[in-house]
């Protein structure tokens, strides 16, 4: 149960990272195409969490790892520190959800 709950909590936030990407069509003064690599570069921070999750489905410690460090990297590259509140929003879920991968691979042996 546990297993289903972080992967939903991971698919969820990958959504959400993917649903803020999508301003980048509200730019106004810009091409199609400039708009479009916009979005492809908005959406590398839901990418990396992708990846993250995808090792995280076969080997739960590897992935909450990754998690974990990505959340770190997160923190520092969008400066969420500043704010309790972006934190919470944008740090704090990959937080959540490395916890718990960790947590079902120990609970796992692996």
């Amino acid at each position: 149960m546990l297993t289903i709950v972080a992967r939903l909590l991971a698919l969820a936030y990958i959504a959400f990272l993917v649903l803020m990407s999508l301003d980048v069509f509200n730019i106004i003064g810009f091409s199609m195409i400039e708009k479009v690599v916009g979005f492809i570069i908005h959406l590398i921070p839901a990418f990396l969490v992708a990846v993250c999750l995808m090792i995280a489905w076969k080997k739960e410690t590897a992935g909450g790892l990754l998690l974990l460090i990505l959340a770190v990297g997160f923190t520092f590259f969008f400066r969420t520190y500043r704010d309790p509140g972006i934190f919470m929003i944008a740090t704090l879920p990959l937080i959540v959800v490395g916890t718990l991968f960790i947590v079902i691979g120990k609970k796992r042996g692996g």
